[in-house]
């Protein structure tokens, strides 16, 4: 061995020392001397390795190097044979030679016929001959499955085809040329995980040896077991080497296969267009019928509604690329047929349907609304509904109008009311006419849509509804809109006092509304004025603050609050609060807590705090959250004082709260 390659192996091996020291944690001090004496041994022509082999952790490690050192190996094939291929030799004279070891000659002998040319493979191979490796060895070690994964790996790379084509050179030439194809096929076929590289053997075999291809054979290659569920699926890239190379000569094999066993379907359409293209005409009918009874199964109630949810099942994209590069003017009367009559729909095939027709798709995409909620999903109508916002969809209002009315989600009626709110005053003379339906969706719809429209007409048929409205759903959605005309700086008690007389008589008023306690049991509250609430007072203010979706959301409830003597609030504070905590905390009556803390001021935070400790000794984070909530509501420096020290004393107790508390 040269100086020169001496001292160049000795600097790879310190640049692959430093860099795994450097870069990565299972090496450590002691391997980098393991490795250096190794390559010591190697350069200088040392034979003696199985003391190094001895233990498994350094034969792992040496298997490592040198499966990476061999990667740096010369460019120029003579030099690599003259100096590098002694350094061969010397690891297979390694008595303890092991399957780790072993993948260092694979990647050794692949860099060989990597680098040779079909002229020069003879004296390589005698080359191997003479350090104790024959034909048949070398054959079946680059057909062996790490082979396989070294094909696959390097599929775009010349690599690949010069090993295979110098493996085929050597097959071709060899009597057993018929003998190494089965022994490649029972490799191949006795691992269901190699079924990825059955096409690069199949374009092998066909190349060097056709013959051996009967017809049992090709079901094997045209068939693929599923490691994981053992069923069985076509190969199509097999199936379709096959009716590409010779369809006189295959396509009934292929066919008469994969029609007896039966395949996805997606796959019998690949299959049959590449028929089709060779101007098999009978495919195409075949397709078109495949494609039709797939959408009819999949869209239309035949007990199969649980494909919708199937994503691995919906190939109703690519079915309808199909049907639409053979006449699109035929896929787009066919998909207005489908959608308007199928039962439901996935948003895949929407995506498809959009994609391709752009605003043309509007007539679809406004039929597709109308399916049935509960087997669609949740987000089918709000992204439906984002695909028709893009276009112009003026014409289609009344449809959406319809639409919205027909639904219980409040958040898909907001979205639809602000689509067509946008559509001017033709929109806002039906959305009154609205506010006067029979139904509570009909009135629930033109009063967002007249929220949504932001106009002063609209803002004045919301007033003069106001107090007619007997759904509370429909009125909250009316009172939110006009909260600053009807509970700005102008409200006072005798404005106060005409909205309870109103609700009374919409017959809000008519018993007390909580079940925890009597109402009679209730400490008095005073007004401002120091005159005592009343029953139906009272009963206003609990039916009120019973809306609140949040924290202290409801507007009345907020605003009849604010005309109340706090000073005098504390023990119905208290009482609630009791009442909220007999009931073991039950989140129905959350906003008991909301209405003690609103009443109680400060008074109320010891007691708050108390409730947030326990809670969060009980571990009943919500619980917490809520009782942080409610000295959030009492808003004074003493309140937000006491928030603050919470969350630095549970800091390290509680991260998920205290992050809570910071963003509250």
């Amino acid at each position: 061995m040269s100086i020169d390659t001496k001292k160049n192996i000795l600097e790879l091996t310190d640049k692959w020392i430093v860099n795994h020291l450097r870069h990565n944690k299972n090496v450590n001090e002691n391997d980098a001397i393991i490795v250096r004496e190794y390559a010591n041994r190697l350069v200088n022509k040392i034979d003696n390795f199985d003391s190094l082999y001895d233990d498994s952790r350094n034969n792992l490690l040496l298997t490592w190097y040198l499966n990476e050192i061999i990667r740096f190996f010369p460019n120029e094939i003579d030099e690599c044979f003259k100096d590098y291929g002694s350094i061969i030799g010397q690891i297979i004279k390694t008595k303890n030679i092991n399957s780790h070891l072993q993948r260092v000659l694979h990647s050794y002998i692949y860099f060989i016929f990597n680098k040779v040319g079909h002229e020069n493979i003879n004296s390589y191979m005698e080359y191997f001959n003479r350090q104790g490796f024959d034909e048949d060895f070398l054959v079946k070690l680059l057909f062996h499955p790490w082979s396989l994964n070294f094909y696959k790996n390097t599929f775009e790379n010349n690599l690949r085809q010069k090993t295979l084509n110098n493996l085929g050179y050597i097959v071709s030439k060899s009597a057993k040329l018929f003998h190494y194809c089965e022994y490649f096929c029972k490799q191949l076929f006795s691992n269901l995980h190699h079924n990825s590289h059955k096409l690069n053997l199949l374009e092998f075999i066909y190349e060097y040896n056709n013959e051996f291809l009967n017809r049992d054979i090709i079901f094997q290659f045209i068939w693929d077991q599923d490691p994981y569920n053992n069923r069985d699926q076509i190969n199509v890239n097999c199936a379709k080497y096959l009716v590409n190379k010779d369809i006189e000569k295959w396509e009934e094999t292929v066919i008469s296969n994969i029609e007896r066993e039966g395949a996805d379907l997606p796959k019998f359409v690949e299959i049959y267009k590449v028929l089709e293209k060779q101007g098999r005409n009978i495919y195409s009918q075949k397709i078109d019928k495949i494609i039709k009874e797939y959408y009819q199964e999949t869209f239309f109630k035949n007990g199969n509604e649980s494909k919708i949810f199937n994503t691995w099942d919906s190939y109703s994209g690519s079915f309808g690329q199909y049907l639409l590069e053979k006449d699109e003017n035929s896929a787009y009367l066919f998909f207005i047929d489908l959608v308007k009559n199928c039962d439901f729909l996935q948003t895949r095939l929407l995506d498809f349907i959009e994609n391709k027709w752009k605003e043309k798709s509007l007539p679809l995409l406004v039929d597709a609304l109308f399916k049935q909620p509960s087997i669609v999903g949740r987000k089918y109508f709000s992204e439906t509904l984002t695909k028709i916002g893009k276009y112009e969809y003026s014409a289609f209002s009344d449809r959406l109008i319809d639409f919205a009315i027909q639904q219980t989600n409040k958040s898909i009626i907001a979205q639809v009311a602000k689509l067509v709110a946008a559509q001017g005053y033709e929109i806002e003379i039906k959305a009154i006419a609205l506010l006067n339906g029979k139904t509570v969706n009909q009135r629930i719809v033109g009063a967002l849509i007249l929220t949504n429209s932001e106009t002063d007409s609209g803002e004045e048929a919301l007033f003069q509804q106001i107090n007619c409205e007997k759904n509370d759903d429909t009125r909250d959605v009316i009172i939110e809109t006009l909260q600053d005309r009807l509970y700005g700086k102008d409200f006072d008690k005798k404005t106060a006092i005409d909205i309870i007389d109103e609700a009374s008589k919409r017959s809000k008023l008519n018993k007390f509304s909580i079940s925890l306690f009597h109402e009679d049991e209730l400490p008095k509250l005073y007004w401002n004025d120091g005159s005592i609430l009343g029953q139906q007072e009272v009963r206003f203010l609990f039916y009120r603050i019973a809306r609140s979706k949040g924290l202290n959301s409801d507007i009345e409830a907020r605003s009849m609050i604010s005309l109340l003597d706090k000073n005098k609030s504390g023990s119905f504070s208290r009482f609630v609060l009791k009442a909220f905590s007999d009931s073991g905390h039950n989140p129905k009556y959350k906003y008991l807590l909301t209405l003690s803390a609103m009443l109680g001021g400060n008074e109320s935070v010891a007691s708050l705090n108390t409730l947030f400790r326990k809670a969060l000794s009980d571990k009943k984070v919500r619980l917490a959250e809520q009782a942080v909530e409610a000295m959030t509501v009492i808003g004074t420096n003493k309140a937000l004082r006491s928030i603050e020290v919470t969350s630095r004393k549970m800091a390290n107790k509680n991260l998920k709260l205290v992050n809570w508390l910071w963003n509250h």
